[in-house]
């Protein structure tokens, strides 16, 4: 027979003898092509066994071919799971790439007792190779009687195996190597910032931190500082106030948009014409209740706020700050266009100032943590038990965060990861768990809406694994 068809034959009598029939196994994946012409060829499949406990394993192939004499040696590392018996997650450390292991979505890994195969095989024979090795995994699924298809990428479960620091850490070296997105090209400050750099910390109500990499870099705090600002009117002004003055419902529009203001005041949205506090129209009115006879009473106002929630002093980067007043037209006609319909409660050129300042104190990762995690408790800091805000002040700025953080990609945030959370053009963004913590992210490449993309990445897969999400009956 041939070598093909023997590994073929190998693989169905594993799967024949080896599963035990109160799995049921669903395969499912596709095959990923890279090119047979390529030097190094990969080709993936996936195979999800729902049991008691859900687990998602996959199963990976991967060709390493060399032209040899007209013939190809394939080396086949044939990962398959011998899910009869209890496997205990445990992470493999100090194992080198040739051995066979089978890796669940958890991360951790499991050592199989599959033997390396070496066969000597013509390029041509490959794909026929490729096809019996699917026909023999599909072949499989006729020894089980599926009742229920599970897609790993519908159902994935949480890994409650994983220590707080375990997860951060997870997300850390998952994404560190993730080159996806682009500095904000618009403020030149922020398009000059180091790609490289990458933190994550956790701060707990408790006051507990789990943290990793870049987690003391100083960035500028951009938009998240909207959320603090509006904890503060919206205590002085009170809930009604803020809502007929601003507005609370998201616009569906991006951050910056005019278009959302003439809309919003044409009452095609049911919005005063700010919008909501989170966007920059919003934001700009929010600056503006603000209270204080000067520039600089008001300002003293909102950085003593910041420097509550971070449990630190915090400060002004004037490099920041002068980079942003020196491009700062759009957000000048928007004030001024707020003026002209009475949504804007100050003068407009001092507004701008002071919301120019506003974004451009600096924080850290760790800063951003401890913030979201004074509105996590109510609006008592977790490190200096100050009780910077009430806990019903708290509550609606987290309604805000979860309806609008993320600006026009905040449903797809919300659906997909269940927190609310607030980002900003200069990389960071924080997510917040109601009576639990805080996960904030540094790393300033950002997706086309504005958001950091390591940093939505991190912190989805931190939640995914710690299992926590609002809308969670037991979070």
């Amino acid at each position: 027979m041939p070598a093909d068809h023997s590994v073929a034959k190998e693989i169905t009598a594993f799967l024949k003898h080896d599963l035990n029939t109160k799995f049921i196994c669903k395969l499912f994946s596709e095959l990923i092509f890279i090119s047979l012409n390529d030097p190094i060829e990969s080709y993936s499949m996936g195979i999800t066994a729902k049991a008691p406990a859900v687990c998602f394993i996959f199963c990976t192939l991967t060709a390493l071919s060399e032209p040899m004499a007209g013939k190809t040696i394939l080396r086949a590392h044939i990962s398959l799971p011998d899910i009869c018996s209890k496997i205990k997650h445990s992470e493999m450390r100090n194992q080198t790439a040739t051995q066979p292991f089978i890796k669940l979505q958890s991360g951790c890994s499991i050592l199989l007792p599959f033997k390396d195969t070496e066969m000597p095989i013509p390029m041509r024979k490959q794909k026929t190779f490729l096809k019996y090795l699917i026909i023999a995994s599909i072949s499989s699924y006729a020894f089980f009687s599926p009742t229920q298809e599970v897609l790993a990428r519908d159902a994935p479960q949480p890994n409650h195996t994983l220590t707080t620091q375990e997860a951060v850490n997870r997300a850390y070296n998952n994404y560190k190597s993730t080159t996806d997105g682009s500095n904000a090209s618009y403020i030149p400050y922020l398009e000059k910032a180091n790609k490289r750099l990458y933190g994550i910390v956790i701060v707990t109500i408790d006051g507990k931190i789990f943290k990793a990499g870049d987690s003391d870099y100083s960035f500028p705090v951009e938009s998240i500082s909207k959320v603090f600002t509006l904890a503060h009117v919206l205590k002085i002004q009170g809930a009604k106030n803020l809502q007929n003055k601003i507005g609370v419902n998201a616009t569906g529009l991006p951050f910056n948009s005019a278009l959302a203001i003439e809309l919003n005041n044409d009452k095609l949205t049911g919005s005063p014409p700010p919008g909501n506090p989170l966007v920059n129209a919003g934001a700009i009115a929010t600056a503006s209740l603000v209270e204080g006879k000067s520039l600089e009473e008001k300002w003293n106002t909102v950085i003593k706020t910041a420097s509550a929630f971070a449990g630190r002093p915090l400060s002004l980067n004037k490099d920041v700050y002068d980079s942003e007043m020196s491009d700062n037209q759009h957000n000048l006609a928007i004030a001024i266009l707020l003026k002209s319909y009475n949504y804007l409660y100050a003068d407009s050129i001092e507004t701008i100032d002071l919301y120019t300042r506003e974004c451009s104190y600096d924080i850290t990762a760790k800063d951003l943590a401890v913030m979201g995690a004074t509105l996590a408790n109510g609006g008592n800091n977790p490190l200096t038990h100050q009780n910077v805000i009430d806990e019903e002040t708290s509550m609606r700025v987290l309604a805000v965060m979860a309806t609008a953080g993320l600006y026009n990609t905040s449903g797809e945030w919300l659906y997909n990861v269940g927190l609310p959370a607030k980002s900003g053009v200069g990389g960071g963004i924080v997510a917040v768990v109601p009576g639990k913590m805080a996960i904030a992210v540094y790393s300033s490449p950002l997706d086309p809406a504005g958001n950091s993309v390591r940093g939505q990445l991190a912190i989805q897969s931190i939640a995914h694994d710690l299992g926590i999400n609002i809308f969670k009956k037991n979070r």
